[in-house]
């Protein structure tokens, strides 16, 4: 038995699953993205959090004693680490699975469900402890999966090539049995509208480090950028800005990185976040291996 010793969620960025592994699977109208990482904690709180907010509803638990309405964040919790405690040699030991579909397919919460048990069946998940949430935080509908790739032997699940091997396969076969919209002509644009809407950060509105960490996390997705000067022409349009500090700084000598929410007039206002506090680490160092990758693939975005 493993002692929790947590209650409730904590107040988290949706980088902080410090995910190490992402396979996306677009297979004509279901978009399953697999995420994996070493971070329980991190991404049953990103869930939880959604739930409270109303942005987010427990549609199913499957391995837990308890009833929905029975289970507590340290109930969630505690099932999930008993599990993951059996391999403490694992690299990555919890699996977040988002799958989307197209807005005009016109799914209940019985749909939902049906097809992502199907398709954790498909690739392997069934026996496996999992929850299942229903997200309102986009146009689409999508869920979310919460689980582990850490069987009841302790052994792992293998996540190798898992997205091209078997996601891939349970998407299609899911798709022609519930009808689902066919996408297959659809342009690369539309696809990629199956992404969450992404707002403008607004002081105030909404908490600032997870404001932030969602911005940058979607600029380094969707956009190839190749210094920071054009890094932060994007975070801009968000009112967000990288700043490495004044030439001269200690802070600027030593390569460091803050992130800033930008006021109407384009200064910076409340507390900074530091670039190595976002789970991802968007630091300049990491930066700047990213912006040596774009350069390569800028040439495919030219025309």
């Amino acid at each position: 038995m493993v002692s929790v010793g947590i209650g409730k969620p904590k107040k988290i960025d949706r980088e902080d699953w410090c995910y190490t592994k992402t396979n996306t699977t677009i297979c004509q109208t279901m978009v399953a993205k697999i995420m994996v990482g070493k971070n329980m904690n991190g991404a049953l709180s990103y869930n939880e959090i959604k739930v409270s907010e109303a942005k987010a509803a427990l549609l199913h638990a499957d391995g837990f004693l308890l009833s929905l309405e029975q289970l507590s964040f340290q109930d969630k919790l505690f099932v999930f680490s008993n599990r993951t405690e059996l391999n403490d040699r694992a690299k990555s030991n919890c699996v977040h699975i988002s799958i989307n579909f197209d807005k005009k397919d016109a799914l209940n919460k019985s749909d939902l469900l049906s097809i992502t048990e199907k398709y954790l069946k498909q690739i392997g998940f069934n026996e496996q402890p999992y929850l299942i949430y229903e997200h309102y935080d986009a146009a689409h509908k999508h869920v979310h999966v919460v689980t582990t790739n850490i069987r009841s032997d302790g052994a792992q699940i293998p996540m190798y090539n898992l997205g091209r091997d078997k996601s891939m396969k349970a998407c299609r076969t899911l798709e022609k049995e519930y009808g689902l919209v066919n996408a297959t002509s659809k342009k690369q644009g539309e696809v990629e509208s199956l992404k969450p809407i992404l707002e403008k950060v607004i002081y105030g509105k909404s908490e600032t480090k997870s404001a932030i960490s969602n911005v940058v996390r979607a600029i380094i997705r969707d956009y190839k950028f190749t210094s920071l000067a054009e890094m932060n022409a994007v975070l801009k349009g968000f009112n967000v800005e990288a700043y490495r500090g004044e030439k001269g700084t200690k802070m600027f000598e030593k390569s460091g990185l803050t992130y800033h929410v930008l006021d109407k007039k384009g200064n910076h206002i409340g507390v900074p976040i530091k670039a190595s506090s976002i789970y991802t680490k968007p630091t300049l160092k990491n930066m700047e291996s990213i912006f040596l990758a774009n350069k390569s693939k800028k040439i495919l975005h030219k025309k």
